[in-house]
């Protein structure tokens, strides 16, 4: 069982992780980076699920922060729009940030492979 932490301004983005993963991990979900950053510190999430873009800061900016609270937290980047933001992604990983990225729209199927394979790392 993984604590999952879901940081995505789309309903339906956050619904469909949570209808994915509810049933063997605890999933927690935000609307924003900043509500997602309160709840890594409270929850302290094994995974979490970042959309690239989230209103009024993106995934990139507040990816440091995250990492920082939750050392060791494994961060998939979810997004559309990898094309378009190549640029920052490898400056991010440059900078030594870790984190994965998965291409919208992900499969209820893909969603549980992502975090089986992110457990067995945990």
């Amino acid at each position: 069982m993984a604590n999952i932490l879901v940081i995505a301004d789309n309903e339906c983005t956050r619904d469909s992780f949570v209808l994915s993963l509810k049933a063997s991990n605890i999933v927690e979900t935000a609307s924003t980076a900043c509500e997602g950053v309160d709840k890594a510190k409270n929850s302290k999430p094994d995974i979490i699920f970042l959309d690239l873009l989230t209103p009024y800061t993106s995934g990139i900016e507040v990816l440091p922060t995250l990492l920082k609270i939750c050392p060791g937290v494994k961060v998939y980047i979810v997004t559309s729009f990898i094309e378009e933001y190549m640029r920052e992604l490898k400056i991010a990983k440059n900078k030594g940030l870790e984190f994965e990225i998965c291409k919208k729209s992900l499969t209820n199927k893909q969603i549980q492979l992502i975090v089986e394979s992110a457990s067995v790392a945990v």
